[in-house]
């Protein structure tokens, strides 16, 4: 039986993306200010000299602009260098450590996936994700005991969700347990009876 990881959804509110919101009431500003200046030229009320300033000036902005855009675009070229960044930001999040990790089991890179999220488990050894991403990955490098050890731990932090029970069950199923793996089928069936995975 195959594995889930579950999703991990993180603290989407200081998404980079929403920094376009922030800067809106600047970029109507310049705008207007621009319009501003070359009407204050078309009517002869600015002289030549001011005006090419003015113009050299925002374009050496928007040049400045271009560069550091498309540096930033560099770090989302793929998921493997977005959440590198985001480790070499900050060394302790267990959030970026969990999905790189769930991104290098994607890529078959098992090894170093179990490192990174068994670094997030230590981060942060409350999480119910942690200890079930890291369940999903023991269990895809076939370390079938320590993944149920890590399934255990994630139900007990949060006994209500079902993809621990889930993955608890296939990594039985995979051991031979199937008696133990068909009760945890049926506490997921229990604890999510709409989801089609314990059935």
């Amino acid at each position: 039986p195959a594995h889930r990881a579950g999703t991990c959804a993180g603290p989407q509110v200081v998404a980079d993306r929403y920094s376009y919101i922030a800067v809106l009431g600047w970029t109507i500003l310049a705008g207007y200010g621009a319009q501003f200046i070359w009407q204050l030229r078309a009517s002869g009320r600015l002289h030549q000299r001011a005006f090419l300033i003015f113009n050299g000036t925002s374009v050496l902005i928007l040049i400045a602009l271009g560069v550091f855009t498309w540096r930033e675009t560099r770090m989302w070229h793929d998921s493997e260098r977005l959440w590198r960044h985001a480790i070499s930001s900050d060394a302790k999040s267990s959030l970026a450590r969990m999905n790189l990790g769930l991104h290098l089991v994607e890529q078959k890179k098992l090894a170093e996936a179990i490192e990174q999220l068994r670094v997030a488990v230590q981060l942060d050894p409350g999480s119910y994700d942690a200890h079930n991403h890291l369940g999903y990955a023991l269990a895809a490098q076939g370390l079938a005991d320590e993944a149920v050890q890590e399934f255990r731990k994630s139900i007990q932090i949060s006994p209500s969700l079902p993809n621990a029970y889930n993955n608890l069950g296939n990594a039985l199923a995979d051991g031979g347990n199937l008696n133990q793996a068909a009760e945890q089928f049926r506490l997921a069936v229990g604890a999510a009876p709409e989801q089609a995975d314990g059935y």
